[in-house]
């Protein structure tokens, strides 16, 4: 379900094999210093802890064990390898699934969710990671990562992942022109990877089952936007691509192809209206070639790495961010 983040797609108590690979020993070396925020999660039976330290972040992750109490695995965060977080009040099921306020949604508890997604020290691994705190505790949490990290929350991580960062690429563009994907046109050139059984099978979507994407054009690149009521993998495939990325837009058998510069990689997508895809081809390459003669900001390049992905419910699954903006960070640090 959109917007739903479900105990299968975050680190579960009993599957933290994959998350002690990330940590090294300089993680196990630091120091949190005094401690400005520290709480264990309200509501659940092996309840997950954190600390806001004022030199690191540490997250507790309980190991549940068979005839004891669970035994805790804890993580030590440097603030400066944090690119990007979000802390927002949700309403939660005992199963850790978690629904945005806004979509009504009616669950056990009103918590508020703090989502982690940075970087081991040697920037060699990635970890994304979540925490319920009580509501009341939002405010308190917002100004500490917000002057530890120096960078703003951006909006959406946690529920809609790639997509939360192509839109805020976009914010800071300047709109061309937007056309919206004919659905038998989507069903007809997209298909992705699903799992049936203990197999995975090519899929192509059917009339109903997944929302086509909206194609935005803009001075500074173009993207494929999906909605927040799309499904999680369609979220995660939401990308940005500055121009300075793109050689030429062609036409072939009603489609239009965007031709990379290193050509490792080629977009297409079918518009079968004539009108339509005469209409956007003439757009793009207008934008594309002004673009050579105006000087224009650095935009990132937002793609998933894993696209179209295998996994349909988890876009931490994938390698997300796999692209310049996951170095440097989302939203940017405050100058």
């Amino acid at each position: 379900m959109s917007g739903d983040r479900g105990e299968k797609d975050f680190l579960g108590e009993d599957n933290l094999e994959d998350v002690f690979t990330i940590f090294n020993e300089e993680e196990e070396d630091l120091d949190p210093g005094e401690t400005l925020y520290n709480c264990v999660e309200p509501f659940f039976k092996t309840p997950r802890k954190i600390l806001l330290g004022s030199k690191a972040l540490k997250i507790s992750l309980p190991e549940k064990k068979r005839f004891r109490s669970p035994v805790y695995h804890n993580f030590l965060l440097s603030y400066n390898k944090i690119k990007a977080y979000e802390i927002l009040p949700v309403t939660v099921n005992p199963d850790r699934g978690s629904y945005p306020m806004h979509l009504n949604k009616v669950g056990d508890y009103n918590l508020g969710e703090v989502f982690i997604f940075g970087f081991s020290i040697d920037e060699t691994e990635w970890y994304a990671m979540d925490v319920f705190i009580p509501v009341e505790d939002i405010r308190e949490v917002e100004k500490i990562l917000l002057k530890k990290t120096s960078r703003p929350q951006l909006k959406g991580l946690t529920h809609y992942g790639n997509l939360s960062a192509v839109k805020y690429i976009m914010s800071l563009c300047e709109k061309v022109y937007e056309h919206q994907v004919d659905a038998a046109d989507w069903i007809k050139s997209s298909a992705f990877m699903r799992p049936v059984r203990d197999k995975f099978e090519r899929y192509a979507p059917r009339e109903g089952e997944s929302n086509p994407p909206k194609i935005y054009i803009f001075k500074e690149g173009v993207a494929q936007i999906f909605s927040e009521d799309a499904s999680s993998i369609l979220h995660q495939m939401s990308t940005f691509w500055p121009w300075y990325l793109i050689s030429n837009i062609i036409e072939k058998d009603s489609k239009l192809i965007f031709q990379w510069y290193d050509k490792t990689y080629t977009f297409e997508q079918l518009i079968s209206d004539d009108t339509d895809r005469i209409e956007l081809k003439k757009v793009c390459l207008e934008s594309l070639a002004a673009s050579r003669d105006r000087e224009i900001p650095k935009t990132f390049f937002i793609r998933s790495n894993s696209f179209p992905s295998r996994y349909e419910s988890s876009w931490y699954n994938l390698e997300p961010f796999a692209c310049e903006a996951s170095r440097e960070g989302l939203p940017p640090k405050n100058q």
